[in-house]
């Protein structure tokens, strides 16, 4: 028999990758920020529908058995955690990479703002007065810097790769509060 618990986190990854190319070309084409808040808590919902899932069945395995340690339990419920994050970021690399171009309609989005916002001489002195930084710079270079920051901010590699490191931080950290929690709440089911 074929289990299941075993290949959630491939499916996930493959459930979450399909929804979001979904969301990003038919449901929020032209709203790149709503796809990537879905595309976050779904990823998330994901993680938490991982730990929940371990937990269930550590806590169907401990009724029967002596108590475990912290490390152990913690070992047990981040292993799909962190197969699910190598998974989504593997996703991530490919969606932004070779699927989706929502990247660059935020980049040319970006251009057009940045453009637009110092499109007179009273708001370039305002942003000159408000960053010291600028206050030498002409018009031109500062829509330059601008760019280059907006170029490093839509890069598909730097996007992923980001995205990749925040997974693994929230899911190990996920993983850790779920487990102290669990045994908070054995502890005290076996003091009743």
């Amino acid at each position: 028999m074929i289990s299941f618990k075993k290949y959630l986190p491939w499916l996930l990854c493959i459930v979450w990758l399909t929804s979001r190319v979904l969301v990003a070309n038919y449901v929020y084409p032209q709203d790149s920020s709503k796809a990537m808040t879905f595309g976050v808590i779904s990823n998330l919902s994901f993680i938490i529908l991982l730990i929940f899932s371990e937990l269930y069945f550590l806590f169907k395995a401990r009724r029967n058995a002596l108590p475990s340690s912290f490390l152990y339990e913690l070992k047990i419920v981040s292993k799909p955690v962190v197969l699910y994050v190598i998974g989504v970021g593997i996703c991530l690399t490919v969606f932004y990479n070779f699927i989706s171009n929502e990247l660059e309609r935020k980049r040319e989005l970006d251009y057009i703002l940045t453009e637009q916002s110092l499109d007179t001489e009273e708001k370039l002195n305002q942003l000159r007065n408000e960053n010291a930084q600028l206050k030498n710079f002409s018009r031109e270079q500062i829509i330059n810097a601008a760019h280059q920051k907006i170029d490093l901010l839509t890069n598909p590699k730097v996007v992923s790769s980001l995205s990749f490191l925040a997974l693994v931080f929230v899911g190990l950290l996920y993983s850790l509060f779920a487990v102290f929690l669990f045994r908070l709440f054995v502890r005290f089911q076996y003091k009743q």
